[in-house]
């Protein structure tokens, strides 16, 4: 981006979280670094308070922008987009594979995504549409939210269920 005014949010070098064999030669290291740092994809929380980021190397990266911490991560990811209404609300897409993740909250335990098979990556996300990208065309999906009422439900989570079920959504 061309801004004087650029801010420095986070820095795509301190999230790299394998060390390198010492074995590796410096010039695999410096193409694995380079990569890690080139972004395909962000996205941004309603709040501005979290910024998703997917690198070259396909692994998704949720910081926390006023502590500057990794609050989740996964791999093989191609696209992220968080729900323009709910701060916690994110789906991203994994490469290759023709899944689609909703990620309710940043915790893996208490809420693991809710997996769907569809074709596309993750562009962006609005109420109940999820806008992806397939091939050379654009798509806009009616998403289905059973499968995450019925976690939050289970777990006892009602605000965030009634959040959930205010959005809107297809049958599913």
């Amino acid at each position: 981006v061309d801004n004087a005014f650029t801010i420095d949010l986070v820095s795509p070098l301190t999230t790299i979280s394998s060390a390198f064999d010492q074995n590796d030669n410096k010039a695999h290291q410096d193409n694995d670094t380079d990569e890690k740092k080139k972004v395909i994809m962000l996205s941004i929380s309603a709040d501005r308070d979290h910024l998703a980021v997917v690198n070259a190397m396909y692994e998704l990266k949720v910081y926390e922008l006023t502590a500057k911490t990794i609050v989740f991560s996964a791999n093989g990811i191609d696209g992220v987009a968080f729900d323009s209404n709910i701060n916690d609300v994110f789906y991203y897409s994994r490469y290759g594979i023709g899944e689609l993740e909703l990620k309710i909250g940043f915790d893996l335990i208490t809420s693991p995504g809710v997996p769907q098979r569809t074709t596309g990556t993750v562009l962006g996300v609005v109420g109940s549409k999820l806008f992806v990208v397939d091939g050379k065309d654009l798509k806009a999906i009616d998403v289905p939210r059973s499968a995450a009422l019925n976690q939050l439900i289970d777990t006892g989570n009602f605000t965030k269920a009634i959040q959930i079920a205010t959005l809107g959504g297809s049958p599913g």
